[in-house]
């Protein structure tokens, strides 16, 4: 069968996003690996693998349950559920900003020291103080963290990697809900931050030896006043799959024009 060419100056329609979307924000929030793979492909994101490990945050009580793999997030120190977000249907949990040790934690994660690792999650941040308290920590709070503080009278968001390399943005995140994306990978010895408004390259650094991975601070540290309402983890191959074209990609398929490159 002879089939006829296409029209002058046609081109082939993007397929959309299929998967779960926030009804009040807009954003996507695939809740399974196949939704994952549907926003990858239909946005383009050349090789990046699914996550592996999938924390959806709307739990009422008890610990924090991984949609995609077997890596339990226990809950300690009573952090708050099911909190309200301006702009959003989904809730999240929350921290207080001061209770010692609270926290979502696994404390048999994958090692940073061995495995590359990353995070991605919205958070809603509130009013910081000037403590550095953790939003997500992998390892201790000296080999990698994210995590809050008030600078100047901004709440901003600190990046750290190993005991030596702190990055501190300038972005005010007061009240303010903020994809945040990080990627620690050993192989291309490469680590990065990015948020809504603002892209870290710290200079890369090995981390000491834990297998810790929590919301909020390890090990006797505090979670910052923020409510994480999703979270997607990768870990080895899977997180060395997310490069910077992948980062800028990832953040327009969930509805961000980012002002970096």
């Amino acid at each position: 069968m002879n089939i006829a060419p296409p029209p002058f100056g046609y081109t082939k329609k993007k397929p959309a996003y299929t998967g779960a979307v926030d009804a009040t924000s807009g954003k996507p929030v695939p809740n399974s690996a196949a939704q994952w793979g549907n926003l990858i492909s239909t946005h383009y994101m050349y090789n990046m693998q699914n996550p592996t490990n999938l924390y959806l945050s709307q739990e009422g009580s008890g610990n924090l349950s991984d949609s995609i793999g077997a890596m339990t997030l226990t809950a300690n120190a009573t952090p708050a559920y099911a909190q309200a977000v301006p702009g959003w249907t989904r809730v999240g949990v929350k921290g207080n900003g001061s209770t010692t040790s609270q926290r979502f934690a696994n404390l048999s994660a994958p090692n940073p020291s061995l495995t590359s690792v990353a995070v991605f999650g919205y958070v809603y941040c509130g009013t910081f103080d000037s403590t550095a308290r953790g939003i997500y920590t992998w390892g201790q709070n000296t080999d990698i963290e994210v995590s809050g503080l008030l600078v100047s009278g901004k709440s901003v968001i600190r990046f750290r990697i190993h005991s030596s390399t702190t990055v501190d943005g300038t972005f005010d995140y007061t009240n303010t809900v903020t994809p945040i994306l990080m990627v620690h990978d050993i192989t291309n010895s490469r680590a990065r931050l990015w948020t809504s408004q603002e892209k870290y390259t710290p200079t890369y650094g090995t981390t000491a030896s834990n297998t810790n991975f929590a919301y909020g601070n390890i090990p006797g540290g505090s979670w910052s006043v923020s409510t994480i309402m999703y979270t997607a983890l990768w870990t080895g191959a899977a997180a060395e799959s997310i490069t910077d074209a992948c980062a800028k990609a990832l953040f327009q398929a969930v509805g961000y024009t980012t002002p970096w490159t």
